[in-house]
């Protein structure tokens, strides 16, 4: 998955700030609301959609690994 932000308060669901991605979840953990995009079943799928879709819009984006709909850092 990409997540490409991360913020203390929720932006509100009826904005449009991000009506140009299709399919973003937030996801709360550790107290921030992570937003995130994407379910790719190999790595490099996910790379090169980050690189060319997300990357160069928000430059502080990174891929996310999750397994089992778990976080890691593997």
């Amino acid at each position: 998955r990409v997540q490409f932000y991360a913020l203390k308060k929720p932006i509100p669901l009826d904005t449009n700030y991000y009506t140009h991605l299709k399919g973003y979840e937030v996801i709360e953990e550790e107290g921030l609301f992570k937003y995130m995009i994407g379910r790719f079943k190999t790595y490099e799928e996910c790379d090169v959609y980050w690189r060319n879709q997300i990357q160069p819009r928000y430059k502080t984006s990174f891929v996310v690994r999750y397994i089992g709909g778990r976080r890691t850092l593997e």
